[in-house]
C-alpha cells in the first residue's frame, strides 16, 4: 500500500511513499510534507490528520526491484580495466612531471646560493675600494653578507669559501679588480651538499662576473 499525504480539503496530494518504509523514514517524511503544507498556508492539524492508506499498489514490487537495483549500481566498484587505465595514466604523468619537478627544485637551491655569492662579491668589492690597492681577503666580506668567520651561513646551508684564501685587489688608479681565484660556494646539508656554485671574475670579459653550477659535487660545472 502507499500512504498518501492528502489535503483534502484543498485537494492536493503533496507526495506518496511504499508503506513498508520504515518508521524513521515515514517520520522524515511527514516532516518534509508538514513543511510543504506550512509554505502553503494549511494549518499543521489539518496535515497530520491527512495522512491516509489508500489503494494497494500493484506497482510496489517492481518498484522495489528497480529501487534494489539503483542501490547496487551505486554500490559498485571498478572494473579490473578501469583500475589499469588509471595507474597507466598516473604513471605517464608521474614520468612526465618527475623530472620538471626535480629540476624546479634544483633551480631554486642553486638561486639562493647565486644570491648568497653576489652578497659575498658585493662586500668585497666595497671593501677592495676602500683599501684600494691592497688585497682584501674574502673574510672581509662575510659580515656583510651575515656569514660566520668560517663563511657559513646560518642556519648552516651554504659554505661560501673552504679555504677563505681568495683576494680581491682594486687599482687605485683604474679602478680595475683582480680576484686571486674562483670563489667556490658548496651546499652543506642533505638536500644541496652536490650542488657548487662557483664565481670568477675576468676585468677584460664580458660580463666580468661568471657564474658556473655544479649538481655533482664540483665534477663539471656549467653556466647557470
Amino acid at each position: 500500500m502507499l500512504l498518501h499525504v492528502q489535503l483534502e480539503e484543498f485537494g492536493i496530494t503533496i507526495a506518496s511513499i511504499p508503506s513498508r518504509t520504515s518508521e524513521k523514514d515515514i517520520r522524515c517524511f511527514l516532516d518534509r510534507s508538514l513543511l510543504l503544507g506550512s509554505s502553503l498556508g494549511v494549518p499543521e492539524r489539518i496535515l497530520r490528520a491527512c495522512v491516509l492508506a489508500s489503494h494497494p499498489s500493484t506497482e510496489k514490487r517492481g518498484f522495489m526491484k528497480r529501487l534494489r537495483k539503483m542501490v547496487r549500481r551505486s554500490e559498485a566498484g571498478f572494473t579490473l580495466i578501469e583500475m589499469l587505465i588509471v595507474v597507466l595514466i598516473v604513471g605517464i604523468l608521474a614520468a612526465v612531471a618527475a623530472p620538471v619537478y626535480f629540476g624546479y627544485t634544483k633551480d631554486a637551491k642553486l638561486a639562493e646560493g647565486k644570491a648568497l655569492v653576489g652578497s659575498v662579491l658585493t662586500g668585497l668589492q666595497a671593501a677592495a675600494q676602500f683599501n684600494c690597492g691592497v688585497a682584501q681577503t674574502i673574510t672581509a666580506a662575510y659580515p656583510k653578507a651575515g656569514l660566520d668567520a668560517t663563511g657559513i651561513t646560518t642556519p648552516t646551508r651554504w659554505n661560501v669559501s673552504a679555504t677563505e684564501g681568495e683576494t680581491l685587489t682594486m687599482a687605485c688608479a683604474t679602478g680595475a679588480l683582480t680576484l686571486s681565484a674562483p670563489i667556490i660556494t658548496t651546499g652543506t646539508v642533505a638536500d644541496n651538499n652536490t650542488l657548487q656554485i662557483s664565481l670568477a671574475y675576468a676585468a677584460g670579459a664580458t660580463p666580468p662576473v661568471v657564474l658556473t653550477c655544479s649538481s655533482d659535487t664540483g665534477v663539471t660545472f656549467t653556466p647557470c
